[in-house]
């Protein structure tokens, strides 16, 4: 595998920065006032990607519970997916 195709499925692990994913999608939820599913669902991928599989399993959850309420049942679908994974503590990397 070539480090152009490693880079198309994620980025490369050295570049990878869990901590720093955590405190911006943190804030991002905080800017939201809690009410972006998105922030939600950026904020349990930065803990999975941490090895932090509890606390992004009841983090997405939260999410989905916010997406169901707005009526994004698109997102809250994705996310169901995502939280699968997480619950068989398994990282979601783009």
């Amino acid at each position: 595998m070539t480090e152009t195709t490693r880079h198309k499925r994620g980025p490369l692990p050295a570049l990878r920065r869990p901590g720093q994913a955590v405190a911006m999608a943190e804030r991002s939820r905080q800017l939201s006032r809690s009410q972006d599913p998105q922030a939600f669902d950026a904020l349990a991928a930065a803990y999975a990607a941490l090895g932090e599989f509890d606390t992004a399993v009841r983090v997405i959850r939260t999410g989905i519970q916010v997406a169901d309420s707005a009526g994004q049942s698109l997102i809250a679908a994705e996310m169901r997916l995502r939280l699968q994974l997480y619950e068989q503590r398994t990282a979601f990397v783009r």
